[in-house]
């Protein structure tokens, strides 16, 4: 994997699922990285092929009957996938690595989360201080998988200790090294230091660094790696909180973004509450954050919260963003009727979606009412309206003021329009890529329910004979 001038998704819990990375592929991302999973879930999880979505999917334990997906992945993101593994026991991290090694580009050990869950299973930040555990994971997995292997950690107090951790990482064979400018103590409102990040990128000339912490724009990313010398920039936030990050072009509107999220989502079959706690982070982006302007239906601030969170079903998470409700979900022809507001119902009309029988009663009310309104136009009849005749230019006057607010409201929605147009013009393979949704009762007989046997590549040139290879 070449890592040398790239821009990388970082792996994040409950975020870096199928859709997520999708989307910030389509808008640039070189890598990208899945939510960090812990070993024992995916030794106990099934690997099955959804012929229905075109995608490999791993259950977790009692999938066969109805688990719920714990990872899914396409074919086509393949060759920039990188699995983050939570481990603190080179076996299990063994036997995790063999279950998913067949579908991914990379696996990853985090040695860098301060969560108080990987600390209490010695995962994460605690291998910082275990350095000898920490190489043993690494050695474990380089010697018996035929498969790139990496890891990302936090700085340490003093650089001369991260430096002495980043060598003896380095020793192991891994391909690259993750590197966040901030100790475990430290929380997003603290700095991330660069300068800490420079020193470890100088102690290791042949190793490509990735460097992590408040990159939160295009321009940061440059900056990053040639303030440190880094090989690649790695965005987390910033990402989560609008993908277009990754566009040198700058960042698309929040309600662009979240609209092409959703598509993707809904399409791939995307758990409903994973996809409305995404949504949910990208509403909270804080008001300092560049890329959180917003066009006429972006979900935002507590408002957006709230929406989000009143949507109990794709139906009424297609209609809250504007969106049809069959592939590929656009935008109808007319957006005049559309209105923002925290409510869950569509926020267009479907008048497709009525009885064909009540159509031409329709068409003959709305006849009735025009021959109506053509009597009223006729001359003598304009007292019956209560419309004085000297009042007619005002009113003539009001009409005209309607239309042209009419026009400009016209080319507000053209100009959002185009820009949706360019966002899909970004996003055109991934569009190629998508599917239509299986139909209802149609997805169990879809997903195969034979285990397929792992390749011979997740065998690296130590690995036994005997070593037990996950379904």
């Amino acid at each position: 994997m070449d890592y040398n001038g790239k821009l990388v998704l970082a792996p994040m819990v409950r975020v870096g699922t199928h859709p997520m990375r999708l989307l910030a592929a389509g808008y640039g991302a070189d890598i990208v990285y899945g939510e960090e999973l812990v070993d024992k879930r995916v030794i106990a999880s099934v690997r099955r092929v959804n012929a229905a979505l075109g995608t490999v999917d791993f259950l977790d334990k009692g999938g066969e009957q109805g688990g719920r997906v714990m990872f899914r992945t396409s074919p086509s993101e393949a060759p920039r996938l990188v699995f983050q593994l939570g481990t603190s026991d080179p076996a299990a991290a063994l036997a995790a690595a063999q279950v998913v090694c067949g579908d991914v580009a990379c696996v990853d050990v985090n040695m860098g989360c301060p969560k108080q869950f990987s600390l209490q299973g010695g995962m994460g930040a605690a291998l910082l201080r275990k350095p000898e555990l920490a190489e043993d994971i690494l050695k474990t997995l380089r010697r018996n998988l035929n498969l790139p292997v990496s890891c990302k950690i936090r700085v340490l107090d003093d650089p001369r200790d991260t430096v002495e951790l980043a060598r003896r990482l380095a020793s192991c064979g891994i391909c690259a090294l993750a590197v966040h400018g901030r100790t475990s103590q430290q929380r997003p409102r603290d700095p991330a230091d660069w300068g800490h990040i420079r020193t470890v990128v100088g102690a290791l000339p042949d190793l490509p660094v990735i460097a992590n912490g408040d990159v939160m724009s295009y321009e940061d990313a440059v900056r990053v790696r040639q303030e440190t010398g880094a090989a690649a920039a790695m965005i987390a936030r910033a990402a989560m909180w609008n993908a277009s990050v990754f566009r040198p072009q700058g960042f698309l509107p929040l309600d662009v973004v979240q609209r092409q999220y959703v598509r993707l989502a809904v399409s791939w079959d995307n758990a409903l509450p994973n996809t409305k706690n995404c949504l949910k982070e990208m509403a909270d982006a804080p008001a300092s954050f560049p890329g959180r302007a917003g066009g006429p239906r972006v979900l935002q601030g507590h408002e957006g919260n709230v929406a989000v969170t009143r949507v109990k079903d794709n139906t009424g998470l297609l209609g809250l963003l504007g969106l049809g409700g069959q592939p590929p979900y656009q935008e109808p022809q007319d957006a005049s009727t559309a209105a923002v507001g925290a409510g869950c119902g569509p926020l267009h009309r479907d008048t497709a979606k009525q009885p064909a029988s009540k159509r031409p009663q329709q068409r003959r009310q709305q006849q009735q009412r025009e021959e109506q309104q053509q009597d009223r136009r006729q001359p003598g009849l304009q007292q019956t309206t209560g419309q004085p005749p000297q009042q007619q230019p005002q009113h003539e006057a009001h009409g005209g003021r309607q239309q042209q607010e009419q026009q400009q409201q016209q080319g507000g929605q053209q100009e959002v329009a185009a820009t949706e147009v360019e966002a899909g013009g970004e996003l055109g393979q991934l569009a190629e890529q998508v599917q239509p949704l299986p139909q209802p009762g149609g997805l169990d007989a879809a997903v195969g329910l034979v285990a397929v046997v792992k390749s011979a590549s997740c065998g690296g040139p130590g690995a036994a004979a005997n070593t037990r290879v996950a379904g």
